[in-house]
């Protein structure tokens, strides 16, 4: 671009500049009037009810709404709901004018008609109606050149020209199919009182005192969210887009509508009371029909409200969501109880068992077949199983219940309500082919419900589940002193000494395996079964005929005392700065003999008394483990009950609890060791100094770090013990007169020990039996142990 062109142009946008000016304002030297403040437009008008807008420069230009009950609704071109915000929105921005300059007719500087369009070619027409039916009219022009927001407006009527704050022109352009409410259903949820659906399944729900049910084609509950979710689809459905004048519903799939859906509202309520009987007034009915697809690629249909001409477009997913299928809707619970406090319950079997669990002072008790506690947790589980049985379907109006052994019922289960006389029933009948379904039928119901087996199960369960599997909670305060067990192999007695450790006192006396004690007192505190296996009259001969092993012992509890009390001595004198007192005394001496003050004596308090205990007994409890479970019952109890218990309380109950620690060396003070077993001669050995020699041959340089290690290695600790005392059929019995191996050990005291390892063990295990000098008994030595005196002579040397 050259010099010449940029003047060019620079002169051409001065001169439209000034053109503007000249146009804007007054060109003859004079100072334009300082303009007032902004100013309300329409100062007196009042609730806008009616709102015209019309666009001149287009043939169907005219749009009316007028508003009744706070709704917005187009009367023209076409009667139908408004968006009642959007409406608002304009009819807000209208009413809130307000104007930032003010043209007389005469003023100067008032703009010219082209630059405003005013008032002969207006570019909108507002019209605003009030309440008392008094109307503005606002002529829309031009924005004002160079604002972002103002606009040129005339009042009808008015010479003057406004100035206005707003950009009209975007404010106004919206059409009758903009302002159109799309949401072309419109009524409140709780004020529906029936619903119809009629399509792939047919039904009525009815609401009956503030709750829904299903009328027709089954009398039965609704879920009450999901007939609330129904008439929130309904509400929502969306139009699309709107066909004002269809010629015919034929071609739109709505002379015979594939679903139709009525919703039927409560007739109002009466503003005044009526002076003589009158017919029940009826509510609102809404009635939406959905004909044939309108466009597929769109997934639209054609749909219509009976009491609208006109045709709407929405999705088809639509249709889903206003004809959910009856089951969807049903409620799915089988027992109508909701949170009603349960009293009772009984319970009959077709295999005669019987039930009665009563609540007597919150607590749950048994009452029949026998008289005793329950256990709460499994009559919880049952109240929750029966509060939240749910159906997966429903078999209703059925010609036989037999055929689902509802006639007779397998089993019937009755609850007693607190606060209502009517019972609740609920039959319990067979099961599906294939097992994994049940019937049961709530009640007098002409339905059966179909429930999933794991639920049905827990309806069938027999008495022995509600008893209790408590068989034993000591305090918590409690202490164990005693303890007796008695086992095949013999009767072990422990008790707690002065230091709290436990210590056999029979069959001998021995110390005992802290740890294994410790375990199982903890155990014996609070013994509850995992299941009741068998409650009954007598114990059947399985457990009347078993060895079981029985535990019983002996706590205590410590007594409540009175706290202690401080008592004041019997007599206190006046201080040394006291005068003496007035009276005569009473003995022969002066009286100022007796004014002679004396030392106070402080105030004794009374030494704590010792804790007192009283002393308990507990048990004997019979436990046995048959068939890799563990069982405990009571000997002499009625009614008899059985537990099975986990393995772990057995594990405890038959863990060594003599202690272990047959062998521990301490190296230093050895002098002198001899292997005796295998195919090969004794080993000997014996310590010169600090060194070690092979006694059969000395030229063998034996390792002593080598010695020292086996020396150290030697802390052994027993599985356990099979005869706590050991004669010479013992011996025998065990293989231990002829031993494998045979440890023999001397001290710097020349004291000798011998530990002697049988050829055999317990069945199934490389465990051995051993016996030790030092202790009396048989005991089981671990493998890994007994490789330890398995040593040969290339072991120790260098």
């Amino acid at each position: 671009m050259n010099v010449k062109t940029t003047v060019v142009l620079v002169v051409l946008l001065a001169v439209g500049l000034g053109g503007i000016l000249l146009l804007y304002t007054d060109w003859g030297g004079k100072k334009p009037q300082p303009q007032p403040a902004e100013t309300k437009l329409l100062a007196d008008l009042g609730k806008v009810v009616r709102l015209e807008v019309q666009t001149p420069r287009e043939s169907k230009g005219k749009m009316v709404l007028v508003s009744k009950d706070d709704k917005w609704r187009l009367s023209e071109p076409v009667d139908a709901p408004a968006t009642t915000w959007e409406v608002s929105s304009i009819v807000t921005t209208l009413t809130n004018l307000k104007y930032v300059r003010k043209y007389g007719p005469k003023d100067k500087d008032r703009p010219k008609a082209d630059l405003t369009s005013l008032p002969k070619d207006p570019l909108k027409i507002a019209s605003l109606t009030d309440e008392k039916d008094k109307t503005y009219t606002v002529l829309v022009g031009k924005k004002v050149p160079f604002s972002t927001n103002q606009t040129y407006v005339q009042l009808k009527g008015d010479q003057h020209l406004y100035v206005v704050d707003a950009d009209l022109a975007e404010e106004l352009k919206k059409t009758p199919a903009d302002l159109r409410d799309k949401n072309v259903v419109d009524f409140q949820t709780d004020q529906a009182v029936r619903v119809t659906v009629r399509g792939e399944q047919n039904y009525q729900l009815l609401k009956v005192d503030k709750k829904w049910a299903i009328d027709r084609p089954v009398a039965a509950r609704a879920d009450q969210d999901k007939v609330r979710t129904l008439l929130n689809d309904i509400v929502a459905i969306y139009a699309e887009k709107f066909i004002d004048e269809p010629k015919d519903l034929t071609g739109y799939g709505l002379d015979k509508p594939r679903v139709t859906v009525t919703v039927e509202l409560a007739p109002p309520k009466p503003t005044t009371q009526a002076t003589q009987a009158t017919k029940p007034a009826k509510g609102k009915v809404i009635t939406v029909a959905f004909g044939a697809v309108a466009d597929k690629k769109d997934q639209t249909v054609f749909a219509k409200l009976a009491d609208q001409p006109w045709v709407f477009l929405v999705k088809e997913s639509r249709l889903k969501d206003v004809q959910p299928k009856l089951l969807d809707l049903r409620d799915k619970k089988v027992l109508d109880i909701g949170t009603s406090e349960i009293t009772r319950i009984e319970a009959a079997f077709a295999e005669g068992k019987t039930l009665a669990l009563q609540k007597v002072d919150e607590k749950w008790a048994m009452q029949k077949p026998f008289a005793g506690p329950c256990d709460a947790d499994a009559v919880k589980e049952l109240i929750d199983a029966l509060r939240e049985l749910k159906a997966t379907d429903f078999q209703d109006n059925p010609a036989s219940f037999a055929a689902y052994r509802l006639d007779p019922p397998r089993g019937k289960i009755v609850l007693h309500l607190r606060g209502k006389d009517q019972t609740a029933e609920l039959l319990l009948g067979g099961s599906t082919k294939s097992g994994e379904m049940g019937f049961v039928r709530a009640g007098t119901s002409k339905s059966v419900a179909v429930v999933a087996s794991e639920d049905f199960a827990k309806l069938l369960r027999g008495p022995e589940a509600y008893w209790t599997r408590q068989f034993l909670k000591l305090p918590e305060n409690a202490e164990i002193t005693e303890l007796t067990l008695s086992r095949p192999s013999a009767e072990i007695v422990l008790k707690r000494q002065d230091d709290d450790k436990f210590r056999l006192t029979a069959p001998i006396a021995a110390p005992a395996d802290d740890d294994n004690v410790k375990d199982l007192i903890e155990a014996l505190k609070d013994v509850k079964a995992d299941k009741i296996a068998f409650l009954g009259k007598t114990l059947p001969k399985r457990f009347a005929k078993a060895k079981p092993q029985r535990v019983s012992f002996v706590y205590r509890v410590p007594v409540p005392v009175e706290p202690p009390t401080t008592r004041p001595t019997t007599t206190a004198t006046a201080p040394a700065t006291s005068t003496a007192p007035t009276t005569a005394p009473t003995s022969g001496k002066s009286s100022t003999a007796a004014s002679k003050p004396t030392t106070t004596t402080a105030p004794t308090t009374t030494t704590a008394p010792a804790v007192k205990y009283q002393t308990r007994r507990a048990g004997p409890l019979l436990v046995v483990k048959d068939k890799k479970q563990t069982y405990i019952w009571k000997p002499g109890t009625k009614p008899a009950a059985v537990g099975q218990l986990g393995e772990d309380f057995y594990d405890k109950l038959n863990a060594e609890v003599r202690d272990r620690q047959v062998l521990k060396i301490d190296h230093e003070k050895v002098v002198a060791f001899k292997l005796t077993g295998g195919k090969k001669p004794a080993r000997a050995f014996k310590k010169v100094g600090e060194e070690w020699q092979f006694t059969a041959d000395r030229h063998v340089r034996i390792d002593p770090e080598k010695v020292k290690d086996f020396l150290k290695d030697l802390d052994l600790k027993a599985k356990r013990f099979v005869r706590y005392t050991a004669g010479k059929a013992d011996i025998r019995r065990y293989a231990l007169d002829a031993p494998a191996n045979v440890l023999e050990i001397t001290d710097s005291a020349g004291k000798t020990v011998t530990l002697r390892v049988s050829r055999t063990g317990p069945v199934d295990t490389e465990d051995r039996y051993a016996t030790f000098s030092e202790i009396p008994g048989v005991f089981v030595l671990a493998d890994d142990d007994v490789k330890k005196v398995q040593k040969k002579l290339r072991d120790f040397q260098k």
